[in-house]
């Protein structure tokens, strides 16, 4: 999050419930033609630009014995 979208998020929470309600409707409405895409629909998404990357050589992929390896090393 950017400095100002910070500073700006710390002033809209410090207003008044009834003032935040209001911004809250205008940012809405203002999202009403706006196509969001499902998590599973951006997930599948993101899962099929992976595995084109791993088939056109660019990414490899890497064993999953190894990543849970890497997990553990993690959470330890």
């Amino acid at each position: 999050m950017s400095e100002q979208l910070t500073r700006l998020r710390s002033e809209l929470l410090a207003l008044p419930a009834n003032d935040r309600f209001s911004i809250t409707r205008d940012l809405l409405i203002s999202l009403d033609d706006v196509e969001f895409q499902d998590d599973e629909t951006a997930l599948e998404a993101e899962l099929e630009r992976r595995a084109r990357l791993i088939e056109d050589g660019a990414e490899r992929g890497m064993p999953i014995e190894e990543v849970f390896e890497r997990i553990r090393k993690k959470l330890a």
